[in-house]
């Protein structure tokens, strides 16, 4: 049986990921993991086996300011690659506030922290955070799946044929799915 994990950097993150998991688009445990600072990934997450299909939400705003960040993050996508079932990687372009700001269609990050009852980025990511699925259904009903989480930021590093860089959009994840559990 297919077994998925997903890892994640971020509180934020997560409760966008617990939302998705409600609407269908990623399945299974959620993990806090940083790819770029695990040094001994076979023991961080000796739960991944060949059945496991891991799903890795990233942000690359500061992974590629550091040399060593980029050869761990190669060497532990190396470990995914050959210890997992499959690997989908989803990548943030900056950070998760512009991914919003650029997903709801707002002008500016001021307009996204009025959206969710902030006056700044401190107060909006304590909020965000702590939002449960169903009320974050209603802060984000109008965001559009087919650009958020949408980057070729890692194309360049990863040309790889076993690798998935979710890039296309989050709307493409459930067709992606479907076709693993074949």
């Amino acid at each position: 049986m297919v077994k998925y994990i997903t890892l994640y950097e971020g509180e934020c993150e997560r409760s966008i990921i617990e939302w998705l998991k409600v609407k269908g688009y990623i399945f299974g445990r959620m993990y806090k993991q940083v790819l770029s600072d695990i040094k001994n990934i076979n023991r961080s997450l000796n739960m991944i086996n060949k059945k496991t299909v891991v799903t890795v939400v990233m942000d690359c705003d500061t992974i590629f300011l550091r040399e060593s960040n980029v050869a761990r993050l190669n060497q532990n996508i190396k470990w995914l690659l050959q210890n997992s079932k499959k690997l989908r990687i989803i990548t943030q372009n900056k950070n998760l506030e512009d991914e919003l700001v650029k997903g709801l269609g707002l002008k500016n990050l001021s307009i996204l922290y009025q959206h969710f009852n902030s006056s700044n980025k401190t107060t909006y990511k304590q909020k965000l955070a702590n939002l449960i699925p169903e009320k974050l259904e209603i802060k984000l009903a109008d965001l559009d799946l087919n650009i958020f989480w949408a980057t070729k930021i890692l194309h360049q590093f990863y040309q790889q044929k076993d690798i998935l860089i979710l890039n296309c959009a989050l709307s493409d994840i459930k067709r992606y799915t479907k076709q693993i559990k074949k």
